[in-house]
């Protein structure tokens, strides 16, 4: 190869970093613009948009129970939960909710929403039951946000009432009645 060949090669490599270069930039320009475009439309809210472009919560724990619930009495228990962020503050609020909960039973959070604002945040989850809310042990339920969609699971215990034995004797047969 003489040397107008290296020359040509090398003009063309120029040209192909030059062209990528440009490519990647306008990826990112595209993007903008799109997501700009949707929030003049109407489409979704600024505060949308940057959700979509970074996550902002990490994690969602629930704690373990505190307190007891026994079948046929009804009662409350409560989780600690823990959102865990990343340190990007948004300033705008996620609710929580949770679901997966056992026939006859409602969960409540205080406080009911945080406001991400890059610090981590602790609300409490009372659940609460009916006598007809069925015994059972680690019956799983999920706690969400509303900004990042990130879930947690955490595992309710209702006990099984105590059974008593009634025993009545008389001549001559005994019987045993458990109730």
């Amino acid at each position: 190869m003489n040397k107008s060949s290296y020359l040509c090669i090398f003009k063309i490599s120029i040209k192909l970093v030059i062209i990528n270069f440009y490519i990647n930039k306008m990826k990112k320009y595209f993007s903008i613009v799109f997501l700009s475009m949707l929030v003049m439309l109407g489409l979704t809210t600024a505060n949308r948009v940057f959700a979509f472009v970074s996550s902002h919560i990490n994690t969602i724990s629930v704690g373990t129970q505190s307190g007891s619930l026994t079948y046929g009495n009804g009662g409350s228990v409560t989780f600690p939960i823990t959102i865990n962020e990343n340190g990007s503050g948004l300033n705008t609020p996620a609710n929580l909710s949770v679901s997966g909960l056992p026939t006859g039973a409602t969960g409540i959070f205080s406080p009911t929403s945080i406001l991400v604002d890059g610090n981590d945040h602790t609300s409490t989850l009372t659940i609460q039951t009916t006598n007809a809310t069925p015994a059972g042990s680690a019956q799983n339920f999920t706690v969400s946000e509303s900004l990042d969609h990130h879930q947690g699971t955490g595992s309710l215990d209702i006990l099984k009432s105590n059974q008593s034995t009634l025993t009545v004797t008389g001549l001559p047969v005994s019987a045993a009645y458990q109730q």
